[in-house]
């Protein structure tokens, strides 16, 4: 049998993959199916194997990243845990938490660990809207010194000037080849990409183009297919704040001049189909913490205009606290 991911708001994308280049990180509540990487490299280092992808029902390839932050609780993005079994052509069944099977190791197909769901907790609720973050309770701890891996703790920002022009990076089992009218295959590998913060209020789009005119320009460069999908107008929508998301984006020094902004010449990174509810990561005394997880695409494909990701607010924290995290 085969199961679908029901998005519970807004928009249906979910990004699975790490496109090449930088990311912009804006503040903005979003619903999403899963992301992957595009034009990522691969993250077999040690230092990532508390990341891991998330099996839904019956299906064969990766449906969402998610990270280990405690022995026995993982985290991803909310709109990951509303699939449904498909038996009807309007929603279906909700799928049980034990329908998804936490996967540990490089390759989903080949993992070193699976662990079933016993619970999930949905994040907290920010201005009447369920913030796209999630708690899952393992039904046994995973084995954290029989496969040498530690767990990457939460971690809350100040999100100040400094921390929006810095690197991050972000991992995820998503599709890792851009594409024009359909997504390319899962890639179901781990990948990693370096990301850019470039904005935590406002219009994320706005303020990195200046103008909905050069925005435009630089979708009809770029990525016309973004343009195909939805007209400019709701592009532009999907990219205002609000409480606890931030947007990344690959150009991420604010160029607001088209003639400013060049691709990368190694093309761009950014997340796609599979990469919902991948952490994003920063080294914070010598440590990987995770500091957001993978929203959704500031469109309804995978472009290089950025992602949303939802960050440790304050309302999360105090729920992990209710928790025990």
């Amino acid at each position: 049998m085969m199961f679908k991911v029901k998005t519970p708001n807004l928009f249906c994308h979910i990004r699975s993959s790490i496109i090449q280049g930088t990311f912009t990180i804006v503040a903005l509540f979003s619903s999403s199916l899963s992301f992957a990487v595009i034009n990522g490299g691969a993250a077999n280092e040690n230092r990532f194997n508390a990341v891991g992808a998330l099996k839904i029902g019956d299906n064969r390839s990766v449906g969402c990243t998610a990270t280990l932050i405690a022995p026995n609780w993982i985290v991803t993005a909310d709109h990951c845990i509303h699939a449904t079994d498909g038996g009807e052509e309007e929603g279906g069944n909700p799928l049980p938490p034990e329908g998804y099977e936490f996967r540990l190791g490089n390759d989903f197909k080949k993992p070193v660990s699976k662990i079933k769901i016993k619970r999930w907790v949905a994040g907290p609720e920010v201005d009447g809207q369920t913030l796209d973050i999630a708690f899952g309770e393992l039904s046994s701890p995973a084995p954290v010194s029989d496969l040498h891996l530690s767990v990457v703790p939460a971690w809350s920002l100040k999100w100040d000037s400094t921390d929006m022009q810095s690197s991050y990076i972000h991992v995820g089992y998503g599709v890792n080849e851009a594409f024009s009218s359909r997504p390319s295959p899962l890639s179901d590998k781990r990948q990693q990409a370096m990301l850019t913060v470039t904005a935590n209020e406002g219009n994320a789009l706005l303020k990195l183009f200046g103008n909905s005119q050069n925005l435009g320009a630089y979708i009809e460069q770029f990525h016309p297919q973004s343009l195909e999908a939805e007209d400019l107008d709701s592009i532009i929508a999907h990219a205002d704040l609000g409480s606890g998301y931030y947007v990344s984006a690959w150009d991420g020094r604010g160029r607001k001049n088209l003639s400013d902004i060049q691709m990368p010449s190694g093309g761009w990174q950014d997340t796609c189909f599979g990469d919902s509810g991948g952490p994003l990561l920063r080294e914070i005394n010598g440590q990987l913490v995770v500091v957001g997880v993978v929203s959704k695409g500031m469109d309804r494909i995978c472009s290089p205009m950025g992602t949303k990701f939802t960050i440790f607010s304050p309302p999360v924290q105090f729920l992990m606290k209710q928790l025990g995290i």
